[in-house]
């Protein structure tokens, strides 16, 4: 596994933060009494029985540890066990039972490690077609660079691309491709990938042979151009040979790891492209050089009870409150009859081109300034206030305090306004005008059918990835070891089950959603007559990362639930549930609304129009039209008005002359017009009680948002038939296991960076929530023959099979549209270099080293773009691809280590 993109962001250096590589191994071993005549038989019996007598005796004992808070504790009382039963432990099952309470506690030890890989799973699912062209490109790059290099060492007279004596002038050529080789050539690659690699070129009589992991013993001969040179084309048909597929993983391991372009991709250009269209801020908990929820002032006990709010208190400040922001930008928009017509803008050269300049309404772009600056505002903030901000919702209500912050934004009021509750967060005045404006826009909302599934995929696309974001983001900071154990436990228990039926997507966890079964199993939707247990599952060599939702007893109280009228689990075909396909909205419910309001046989039609054409033309035209210009006297005034009439009300008296009533009664009805208003648009699929599988189902939704964000804005992509889309998934499949096969013994069985090694597998098994009683039975069945079934779990390991990897889908289940790069596209490209040289810059007589694209190739992609929405979304969409991105972001994320002048201002280095 590659989680390439580290949470904290280092602002002072602007470099990835990279992990050191693994040390060497403690290698422990325990060996049996030389004399014991007990027979294999005996031995099982005895480990089996001890085993189950110690799994049970640590459930008991461990109690309530849940999540990664309690696995420490877990861990603990294991020790504790073994401790006070030493006599017991020195015979037979008494040792193995010892043991195997030791492996119970490291299991629950290995829940942060879960989540990792499950974020890494989503974003290498979700990313595929990213990584694809990056590194297809790449390894195009690195094949013109080895014949540039070998041609040097040829002409230099020498024998080898070992000999770092062998010294000459690389031909590199003109651009920034050429810069790139000019770095490459001075780090010495080539030495490096003949060395670390078995990557060789070497001269074998009078003819260069690549030597390579999977080639000829002697080497594959390489073909010469009539100048003597390397010729390009013989090494191209080298890479392509289907009998080359362990060459082909070598290369493709060998510049991920020398180049580290993944991690460079994924730190400056995905995330920096996050940053400008969606306003997310990269670290979560531990931001500025400490940990937000670690109070000095506050006590031990305070800090805990802090940090076991973790993930629901950045929910609320990373996702609902940039989430009613921009509910409040789209029923202004809405209200107002705005243009919701997305539109390009240039950004040549600029420190402002992350997304090149992509078409954009202006909804987005204020959106992602008011997350930035929510996100922002936390720095100032002490844990105290912000975990309070949880109960305050909690006291009012996750829609009474969304409305206020609609209201809010909507009249302009600023953050002075009264908090209590929804109905105070305005004055009367302002709730008449905006209950006209509901009733209006009801009038007229056939008019506007067409805007309404862009504004729900932009509203609820950006809730999907600020939840992606923040878990991603999590996963790294834990990596850094600035977390701790009851902040990380926050994490995972909120993708855990939970007791509470009322949560959206009921009580089911993350392991018992469909889509979670389907992409991260590999294997169908849980049903109610699923069976088996864990154990059996960590041995199945088609499954990688077995779970819950395909190997425990499932019960209706465990399914995950869709939201509605008559709640249910999502079709078999669908998925996930309706609320969560992005751009959905109730339009049918809407328009019918609407014409039965504007419908003359409606008994009080008339009236209706009457009092909407009044205050159009009196009160509300001052409000609507002049209320900017003449706010600094408007504002006092009706403030004045408000106190008064509410402490006229408040009097035991009622001196109002009956206008308490009224105010009453409108604050009532325009509260629940807000309310059906937001509802009625757009179908909210996040919130403060989400269950495991609803947060594990939005990750998972802002991932595919994510990702295909990057393939069109960042590398100029097209849009994807669902049939390319799995033919590339399966393509990466199946290089990642080709590479993770050439590891030696010790990462296959100790690795964390691969989803495929024994230690990653077992993680994958352990409950969310941490629960021990869902371990207990499984481990006891795997006990019931512990030799086979540990000799099958690491042959399946070590031996991986064709279906080791997670499925593919064979459709989106959010209804993102997919971008990336064909093989055709790819091929088209042909020369990097001299594409890059000929369609990508102004002035082809005076090529640079500059990484920027002239302004004219952008415009032309984003102007196709913004020309040609998606009939189901209203989102741009390109059906021909930009190379010059690619090629652009390419040159960045191979080069970016070594020299940041081949990053972007964008990326925050270089030109």
């Amino acid at each position: 596994m590659d989680n390439q993109q580290p949470g904290v962001y280092d602002k002072e250096n602007e470099k990835p933060i990279t992990r050191s590589d693994l040390g060497a191994a403690e290698k422990n071993g325990l060996e049996s009494p030389s004399g014991s005549s007990e027979s294999l038989a005996e031995k099982e019996s005895s480990v089996s029985k001890g085993a189950k007598n110690a799994v049970s005796n640590l459930a008991k004992t461990a109690g309530a540890g849940t999540g990664a808070s309690g696995a420490m504790g877990v861990a603990k009382k294991a020790l504790n066990i073994l401790n006070k039963n030493k006599k017991k432990a020195a015979y037979g099952g008494g040792a193995i039972g010892g043991i195997i309470a030791l492996i119970v506690a490291v299991f629950m030890m290995l829940i942060p490690l879960k989540l990792e890989h499950i974020i890494s799973n989503l974003q290498k699912h979700f990313f595929s077609t990213a990584e694809k062209a990056v590194g297809d490109e790449s390894e195009t790059m690195l094949k013109r660079y080895l014949a540039k290099t070998v041609t040097g060492y040829k002409n230099a007279g020498c024998t080898t691309t070992v000999d770092k004596n062998c010294r000459f002038n690389l031909d590199r050529g003109k651009g920034p491709v050429g810069k790139l080789f000019s770095d490459w050539h001075d780090a010495r690659l080539e030495n490096a990938l003949a060395e670390k690699y078995g990557i060789e070129f070497k001269k074998v009589g009078d003819e260069w042979h690549l030597k390579a992991p999977g080639s000829a013993s002697g080497g594959d001969r390489l073909s010469l151009n009539s100048d003597g040179s390397i010729s390009e084309s013989s090494l191209d048909s080298e890479f392509k040979r289907a009998d080359r597929a362990t060459m082909r993983a070598a290369i493709k391991d060998a510049t991920a790891n020398e180049t580290k372009w993944k991690k460079v991709m994924y730190r400056f250009k995905v995330g920096k492209l996050l940053e400008k269209k969606y306003g997310i801020k990269r670290c979560i908990v531990f931001c500025n050089g400490k940990d937000k929820l670690a109070d000095k002032t506050l006590s031990i006990k305070q800090n805990i009870a802090n940090q076991k709010k973790a993930a629901l208190t950045f929910l609320v400040s990373r996702v609902i409150e940039p989430r009613s922001s921009g509910a409040a930008k789209i029923i202004a928009c809405l209200m107002s009859d705005c243009d919701t017509k997305s539109k390009s803008s240039p950004c040549e050269g600029t420190s402002d081109c992350a997304d090149g300049g992509a078409p954009k309404t202006e909804i987005e772009s204020s959106a992602a300034k008011d997350a930035a600056s929510i996100a922002e505002s936390e720095a100032s903030k002490t844990a105290d206030e912000l975990v309070k901000k949880i109960a305050n919702i909690k006291d009012i209500g996750i829609q009474k305090y969304i409305i206020k912050e609609v209201v809010k934004q909507i009249m302009n009021l600023g953050a002075d306004v009264v908090e209590q509750n929804a109905a105070d967060a305005i004055p009367v005045v302002g709730w008449i005008n905006f209950g006209v404006n509901v009733a209006k826009y009801a009038n007229e909302a056939s008019n506007d059918i067409q805007k309404l599934p862009k504004l729900a995929y932009i509203a609820n696309s950006a809730s999907a990835v600020a939840i992606f974001s923040m878990y991603n983001t999590y996963a790294s900071e834990m990596k850094t070891g600035h977390s701790t154990a009851s902040e990380v436990g926050s994490f995972t228990d909120s993708l855990g089950s939970t007791n509470d039926s009322s949560s959206l997507g009921g009580k089911a966890g993350a392991e018992n959603t469909p889509l979670y079964a389907k992409l991260i199993d590999g294997t169908s939707p849980p049903t109610q007559s699923t069976t088996g247990s864990l154990a059996d599952n960590i041995l199945k060599s088609s499954v990688f990362a077995a779970s819950g939702s395909s190997s425990t007893n499932q019960n209706n109280s465990s399914q995950y639930i869709c939201p509605g009228s008559d709640p249910k689990p999502p079709s078999s075909t669908d998925l996930v549930c309706q609320d969560e396909i992005l751009g959905q909205t109730k339009v049918g419910g809407l328009v019918t609304a609407a014409r039965a309001w504007s419908n003359k046989a409606n008994p009080i039609y008339d009236l209706i129009k009457v009092v909407t054409t009044a205050w159009k033309y009196s009160a509300g035209f001052i409000i609507d039209n002049l209320g900017k210009l003449f706010s600094w006297i408007l504002k006092p005034a009706i403030e004045s008005a408000q106190t008064l009439l509410d402490t006229l009300c408040k009097s035991p008296i009622d001196l109002s002359g009956g206008a308490c009533g009224i105010v009453s009664g409108v604050k009532s009805v325009a509260g629940e017009a807000i309310n059906y208003f937001l509802s009625a648009i757009i179908p909210n699929p996040v919130s403060d009680n989400m269950s495991g599988g609803r947060t594990f189902d939005e990750m998972a939704s802002g991932a595919d948002v994510a990702g295909n964000n990057y393939a069109q804005s960042g590398l100029g992509g097209k849009t994807l038939s669902s049939q390319t889309v799995a033919k590339i998934q399966t393509e990466q499949n199946k290089t990642d296991q080709l590479v993770f096969s050439r590891k030696p013994l010790y990462a296959k069985i100790f690795s964390t960076d691969s989803e495929y090694s024994f230690i990653s597998r077992l993680a994958m098994i352990t409950p969310l929530d941490g629960s021990i009683s869902k371990l207990q039975g499984s481990i006891s069945n795997f006990l019931s023959n512990p030799f086979g079934n540990i000799s099958n779990f690491f042959s399946s390991t070590i031996k991986l099979t064709s279906k080791s990897s997670a499925a593919t889908l064979s459709f989106d289940p959010f209804g993102v549209t997919q971008y990336g790069y064909s093989d055709e596209d790819l091929q088209a490209i042909g020369d990097p270099q001299e594409y890059w040289n000929t369609h990508c810059v102004d002035d082809q007589n005076n090529i640079t080293d500059s990484v920027n694209i002239k302004q004219g190739a952008l415009d032309d992609y984003n102007n196709a773009a913004a020309e040609n929405p998606d009939p189901k979304n209203g989102m741009p969409t390109n059906s021909s691809t930009q190379p010059c991105m690619l090629i652009q972001a390419t040159i960045g994320s191979l080069g970016g280590v070594m020299d940041s002048s081949l990053l972007t201002q964008s990326d925050g280095a270089g030109n």
